[in-house]
């Protein structure tokens, strides 16, 4: 009978909808804790004393997230995503309940070291319970109903927060995001016993495991030293030269660090898994670096107030959950390839980044540019779905977590090469970065991006590989990676 039933009328089934429900909840949980904790994070600093270790507790969850990750994936693909969400389902129980109590800021940083961990479990377990729950077919809405979990949070989160934060006192923010953590973890109990599992050799080929574990210490703390040298870019001088040489040293060495966690062929965009991974990283830092300095830009060039500008953030919200959601849609899964989808998503986000870059020389008013955005924000959401749910078809079961393990990494460290590359670029040329260095990095974006469109089509593995086969997924370090 489900087989007659339409992707979009079967979601509804109880057998599907139950397991759906549960990880929108966990996924909308660490929604909330990101856009609270941003809200609130700058109070809490200040009421304690401690700005001091400020950034600290802002990239700190960063760094043990791509820990995490690592040893998720090769925990998942042995014991199935039940032992590592739940861990991560209590470990950021503890860590909302850490901060909540905190009486120094630095008691503040290990509870988001605590936070940065569960995100890391939670996004790959919810990876492998979406492969071992949901049918092939209905895949492509949940990774739109995923996204969707994220609207609500993005738009009412920091006002939500921030209205706590004042009527009862920040340390409530967290108390109350721990207090969620027991429904969900209740929830979540049927759909990982409903969960089938690869058997336990299947999965035991070697790759990422413990004795990678050193390599992903070293990514993390290749992105957190580059991080650190900001300050040597505002001395100007020989001391720019300096850091902008050790940045570009760091982030080799978190480069061939990272590649023994990453499935074989990535770096080299090789067809199948190795490009879809490589893209998807590609797409994620041309996009991010995009979002993350497009509100600095409108308030020093375009003269917008912040509330103003933060509306770059609500329009990234809401079109990359209408571009997932479209992906999703029956009526475009039947009509297009998946190279199509994304191919045209790398061009979406091409056009957004190009039209801001206009906006920061004054060729075309913000207004345009910002509608140019919401165009990104389709093309994210549109190619990036489309990687997530390609990529499940060409991994076995037994290799989803690694894979998504190496995926969530080079995605991470991705973007904090990109970010930390800009913000040195703007620490520079402070306290008014120029119109010029935006035009710059929008257009270094858009070139990353279109970069993306016209290698579309490795995604798909080579024509002789009609079968999920163990060396499309192999992780290794071998040198053609």
């Amino acid at each position: 009978m489900t087989d007659d039933l339409s992707p979009a009328r079967s979601m509804l089934q109880r057998r599907h909808l139950l397991p759906a429900l549960a990880m929108i909840a966990l996924v909308t949980l660490g929604a909330l804790e990101n856009r609270a904790t941003s809200t609130v994070l700058p109070v809490v600093a200040e009421d304690l004393g401690g700005l001091t270790w400020f950034g600290a507790a802002t990239i700190g969850p960063g760094l043990t997230y791509v820990i995490a990750v690592v040893l998720a994936g090769a925990w998942i693909d042995r014991r199935g995503p039940g032992p590592a969400i739940f861990t991560g389902v209590g470990l950021f129980l503890i860590g909302q309940l850490v901060i909540a109590s905190a009486q120094t800021m630095l008691v503040v940083v290990a509870g988001r070291l605590m936070s940065g961990i569960a995100e890391g479990l939670f996004d790959i377990g919810i990876t492998v319970l979406i492969v071992t729950t949901i049918p092939e077919r209905l895949r492509p809405r949940m990774i739109s109903l995923i996204a969707m979990a994220w609207i609500l949070p993005s738009v009412l989160g920091p006002q939500l927060a921030g209205g706590i934060a004042e009527q009862a006192g920040w340390r409530w923010v967290f108390l109350l995001g721990g207090v969620l953590a027991v429904p969900v973890a209740l929830a979540l109990i049927g759909p990982i016993r409903r969960s089938r599992r690869a058997p336990q050799d299947a999965a035991d080929h070697g790759g990422v495991g413990l004795g990678t574990l050193p390599y992903a210490i070293a990514v993390a703390g290749t992105m957190g030293a580059a991080a650190a040298l900001a300050p040597l870019a505002a001395g100007g001088g020989s001391l720019l030269i300096i850091g902008a040489a050790g940045l570009i040293l760091l982030v080799g060495i978190g480069i061939w660090c990272a590649r023994p966690l990453l499935p074989t062929g990535t770096l080299a965009l090789r067809r199948g898994v190795g490009a879809t991974v490589g893209l998807g990283a590609a797409l994620s830092a041309a996009f991010a670096v995009g979002s993350s300095y497009l509100p600095l830009m409108l308030i020093e060039v375009s003269g917008f107030s912040p509330a103003m500008a933060g509306l770059s953030m609500t329009i990234t919200g809401l079109f990359w959950a209408a571009g997932s959601w479209l992906q999703g849609s029956p009526a475009v899964q039947r009509r297009t390839r998946v190279t199509r989808r994304v191919g045209l998503g790398f061009a979406f986000v091409a056009f957004g980044l190009i039209a801001m870059a206009g906006t920061a020389a004054g060729l075309i008013m913000p207004v345009i540019g910002l509608a140019g955005w919401a165009v990104a924000g389709v093309g994210i959401g549109l190619a990036s779905a489309s990687l997530s749910v390609h990529r499940y078809t060409l991994v076995a079961d037994s290799e989803q977590g690694r894979v998504a393990a190496g995926n969530s990494l080079l995605g991470s460290a991705a973007i904090s090469a990109g970010g930390v590359g800009v913000g040195y670029a703007i620490a520079a040329s402070a306290p008014h970065p120029p119109a010029a260095l935006f035009v710059i990095v929008f257009a270094a974006a858009a070139l990353l991006a279109t970069t993306g469109a016209l290698l579309s089509r490795r995604i798909l593995p080579p024509p002789e590989l009609s079968e999920v086969s163990s060396p499309m997924t192999q992780l290794s370090s071998d040198k053609s990676a």
